[in-house]
């Protein structure tokens, strides 16, 4: 039984300005379609009061929703079908703000335990990609479908050693870990030829857990590279996932092969 006045359970709260009207915000999050040009990378289901969704990240990285608040151009909720034990929501709540549009997300039914940290703190610190995400590709690419390079391998030590890899001279993100701050230049080797000059957009700790780095790469079509370190203390997975827009399609699959290479490099040189 659960103490008077203590809480059970605790949720994510995160909002972002966008600068667009609300239909074009409204149509991104609602229609499945569009979800995949800037949060998994596939998504397909139906619109309306209990049509599922599935949202793909690769293998085994399937999961299924259901919409159980549906009110057009203002809130869609995700969740279990009516009668299931699991109390996870995530609920969108999209208003007008002058010209622009506010996107508050609230992800509830996360536990208060240790047990739950890890989750909570990942999760956290992927809405706030997302919706940072949904934010660059509304503003910037607009109807304009999403062609994702990307790879998820693991690397080895502890997290913080692991996530220092990433940076430095023989990293992914050409710079310091201890520079890393947003608003930085800095050039970013994805394996190619010569690195691509960029602009750390995004740089996310919370509580030494959540690891996460988004760069704007304006020479890549103004393309956003998102990296990450999954949950764990120690070996934890590193997902490189980079959302291009208007690229031809020999040209996302040279870039995918080259970056599959590269972060085996990286991964290789945590060991």
């Amino acid at each position: 039984m659960n103490e008077p006045g203590k809480a059970s359970s605790r949720s994510i709260d995160v909002s972002i300005a966008i600068d667009a009207p609300v239909e074009p915000v409204w149509q991104a999050i609602a229609e499945p379609a569009q979800l995949a040009n800037w949060f998994p990378l596939e998504a397909q289901g139906g619109q309306g009061q209990g049509a599922a969704v599935t949202l793909s990240w690769g293998p085994d990285m399937a999961w299924t929703t259901y919409v159980t608040a549906w009110e057009p151009g203002r809130r869609v909720q995700w969740g279990n079908p009516e009668g299931a034990s699991n109390a996870q929501l995530v609920d969108f709540t999209i208003e007008a703000d002058g010209a622009r549009t506010v996107v508050r997300l609230v992800h509830s039914g996360f536990g208060i335990g240790a047990d739950w940290d890890d989750q909570f703190d990942g999760t956290l610190a992927g809405w706030t990609y997302f919706l940072f995400n949904l934010k660059h590709y509304v503003e910037q690419h607009r109807g304009t479908p999403r062609a994702m390079v990307w790879t998820r391998q693991k690397l080895s030590g502890p997290r913080a050693a692991a996530w220092a890899g990433v940076f430095g001279d023989d990293g992914l993100v050409l710079c310091r870990l201890a520079q890393a701050r947003a608003g930085a230049d800095v050039a970013v080797d994805l394996g190619g030829q010569v690195p691509y000059s960029g602009r750390l957009a995004m740089v996310t700790d919370i509580n030494g857990r959540a690891n996460n780095v988004a760069v704007r790469l304006p020479t890549l079509g103004n393309a956003l590279l998102f990296v990450e370190l999954e949950p764990g203390a120690t070996d934890p997975s590193c997902g490189v996932w980079l959302s291009t827009y208007g690229l031809d399609a020999a040209q996302v699959a040279r870039m995918q092969a080259q970056l599959a290479d590269r972060v085996s490099r990286v991964a290789s040189a945590s060991h």
